[in-house]
């Protein structure tokens, strides 16, 4: 079943498209080699287009050859324009790009066109540039190919990667200022540096060589053009929306420190709502690298860079650290399965104040529970039902339970903070994704003005220790075990250890709260 829709172009064609095409324009009309064809409007020609994917079996992949260089960009674009995306992403779930694809499944060809390849796999020659004849060659070479799904997989990306890094102020997330902003996608980068609004500590300007003097911003003794902080993230964002959407930002050591860095300046600007009409999520190259080579001893960026490629680079300058990862990531070639986003599930939400009132809601996940999981929390899934430690137990949905959260937190004497051990790095990503996912996030807010994460808050206080891991201090400080990796049992634990034992002045609680 085919689709073909002509659409008068607003502005005139190039001599080249007309050659490549045979397509001109005359009087308000559009001709095809000297004959004239019927056009519609651009929108109605993309709604109709929805219109016909929506009568396949969900999901649709688009496939195209060069489709992530040319096609899905240009209609990524009009779709927006044309307030169609949404609806789009809802129909369709990523692209297919045969280009990369036909060079993975038939190495050494002296070329990858598919005009070339239509004659050396079909033996045929056809009317290249007219889209229907293209898009139905395309088929019937693929269809020749036979490609697994494991190869289709990993030419199927659900939009685009874009790889970017920051250089800030210094380490913490929580208070650091943003320096550098760059990123790198297919040859095309985006880079501002932006003047902080307080200092650059030591150890980040020996890493990354920026500094301020007079007001100016400095690299390596340089005088480098700023930008400010809102205008910077703002054209990032039209940046990333030049891509075909939903995109992917991939960073090494995303999940720890960049995207927290990210999200927070972001929701500082009230930016962050435009940010995830484009953004869907982060990959993490740390933990993927690890996955990938587990033989290595080290895996910091120019480690790797070294290691896989050969070479050093100007690392901790933001641009070249993107263009780097986005080489390496290319030189990996991982399977969409490997690239992980953010996707786990809440199983159990539990909470505890005062040691009066304790808060548990158990969830049915909508994705199967990994075996570390299971092994720490004891959770398992069986016909549709959950279970803890061999054991049934009730389950209410995510939405429900998340609501009824709200109100248990909106009973105490307001603002509330809430503490958990490695909140920033976990559970406070994870708490805020999911109440996003089911828009409770304002009511959220409304209740909640922080997150207190007593991992670092315990390392300050407590530098002479060892081990900072929840349950080892259980047992340093309250000379007992408990059922770690129950989440009512290990919150009402950090109640009793901030509480009871360190009792932190608020000094201390403030340094190592994150405000929303």
């Amino acid at each position: 079943m085919d689709f073909n829709r002509y659409i008068l172009p607003t502005r005139p064609l190039t001599e080249s498209a007309k050659q490549v095409t045979g397509l001109t324009c005359r009087d308000g009309c559009l001709f095809l080699r000297g004959t004239q064809v019927e056009t519609v409007p651009m929108e109605e020609a993309l709604t109709s287009f929805l219109d016909y994917l929506r009568s396949f079996r969900k999901p649709v992949l688009l496939a195209a050859h060069s489709a992530m260089r040319f096609d899905a960009p240009v209609i990524t674009r009009w779709l927006r324009k044309h307030s169609l995306h949404t609806e789009f992403k809802q129909v369709v779930s990523g692209f297919v790009d045969t280009f990369p694809l036909s060079k993975n499944l038939h190495r050494g060809l002296s070329s990858y066109s598919q005009v070339n390849m239509v004659r050396h796999f079909l033996g045929k020659t056809y009317s290249a540039h007219n889209g229907v004849e293209d898009a139905s060659m395309l088929q019937e070479l693929f269809n020749s190919w036979s490609p697994s799904q494991k190869s289709i997989s990993r030419m199927a990306r659900q939009g685009t990667i874009v790889f970017f890094d920051l250089e800030t102020t210094g380490l913490r997330v929580t208070s650091c200022h943003i320096v550098q902003l760059a990123a790198s996608c297919e040859n095309t980068i985006f880079n501002r540096y932006i003047l902080p609004g307080i200092p650059i500590e030591h150890g980040a300007t020996e890493v990354n060589g920026l500094t301020v003097s007079d007001g100016q911003l400095f690299l390596k003794g340089e005088l480098v053009s700023t930008e400010p902080l809102y205008s910077s993230l703002q054209s990032f964002i039209d940046y990333l929306g030049s891509f075909p959407g939903p995109v992917l930002l991939a960073a090494h050591n995303a999940w720890r420190f960049d995207e927290i860095v990210l999200r927070r300046v972001l929701e500082m600007c009230s930016l962050f709502e435009q940010f995830k009409q484009v953004v869907s999520g982060f990959v993490d190259t740390l933990p993927l690298s690890r996955k990938l080579h587990p033989q290595l001893d080290c895996f910091k960026q120019p480690d790797l860079v070294r290691y896989f490629l050969g070479g050093k680079y100007n690392a901790h300058n933001a641009v070249e650290d993107a263009k780097q990862l986005e080489e390496l990531f290319n030189y990996w070639n991982p399977d969409n399965d490997d690239i992980s986003v953010k996707s786990c599930h809440i199983v159990q939400l539990g909470a505890s104040c005062e040691h009066l009132t304790t808060f548990n809601r158990y969830i049915l996940p909508g994705i199967p529970i990994g075996n570390k999981a299971t092994k720490v929390n004891g959770f398992t899934v069986s016909d549709g039902q959950l279970f803890l430690h061999g054991e049934p137990v009730r389950t209410v949905s995510l939405y429900s339970s998340l609501k009824s959260f709200i109100h248990y937190l909106g009973r105490f004497p307001g603002p509330v903070l809430l503490a958990a051990h490695n909140a920033w790095r976990f559970d406070q990503i994870v708490l805020m994704r999911v109440l996003e996912m089911c828009s409770l996030f304002e009511q959220f807010k409304k209740v909640v003005s922080g997150f207190v994460d007593t991992f670092p808050l315990s390392r300050k206080l407590y530098p002479q220790l060892d081990c900072f891991k929840q349950p080892c201090l259980g047992r340093y400080f309250l000379g007992g075990k408990y059922n770690a990796h129950n989440a009512v049992e290990k919150a009402k634990q950090l109640e009793e250890l901030f509480c009871n034992r360190w009792n932190p002045d608020n000094y201390d609680i403030s340094e190592f709260t994150y405000w929303i």
